[in-house]
């Protein structure tokens, strides 16, 4: 199962990375319909254009854009994908100027998760975190790279809910954004 949720994964950035390229609005798979209502996965840069060497910085948020609340794991670990559930719930496939994946490079020191990192989400409230992406992955190319974020709560052991508010386990999928990396200015 795993094998086939990395490869649809891969193939969903391989597809948005040639749409983006081809100028075409990319469509993606951003919601999940938790029974109650939508919540959307976006990802966003601090800075669109780094130079070689400087710190990529993104923005991952969950929103819920029901008129319902819903319950969901908030603690938005990033990690890679094929990581036990327990110590992730984010992570991000990057492919770059090469069209090649740009492996997730970092030990995390992550605690398991526990009760309190799950919470109701009130309708349109959002819950975000900030992850610096130079330490895990390696934009030492100049050149354009392309991200997209994936949200999963597959933990096996997580807390029930309150009464009728749905709980959000479905994969969720960002929409692609794109990083340009430059290359060092040379001194005259």
């Amino acid at each position: 199962m795993r094998v086939h949720r990395k490869a649809r994964s891969v193939l969903s950035v391989a597809v948005l990375t040639l749409m983006s390229c081809r100028g075409q609005p990319a469509k993606v798979a951003g919601r999940a319909d938790g029974g109650g209502g939508p919540v959307t996965l976006g990802l966003s840069l601090v800075s669109g254009i780094v130079t070689v060497g400087d710190f990529v910085v993104a923005d991952i948020s969950l929103v819920n854009v029901s008129p319902t609340p819903v319950w969901l794991n908030g603690r938005l670990a990033l990690n890679r994908e094929d990581d036990p559930p327990q110590m992730r719930e984010v992570w991000i496939l990057v492919v770059g100027p090469d069209g090649h994946d740009v492996p997730f490079e970092c030990m995390k020191r992550l605690r398991q998760t526990n009760s309190d990192d799950y919470r109701v989400l009130k309708p349109h409230e959002s819950i975000s975190t900030e992850e610096v992406l130079t330490g895990c992955y390696r934009f030492e190319r100049p050149g354009r790279y392309s991200l997209a974020a994936f949200y999963q709560d597959e933990n096996p052991d997580r807390p029930s809910g309150p009464a009728a508010v749905p709980f959000i386990s479905q994969l969720l999928q960002s929409a692609p954004i794109t990083l340009e990396v430059r290359g060092l200015k040379r001194a005259p």
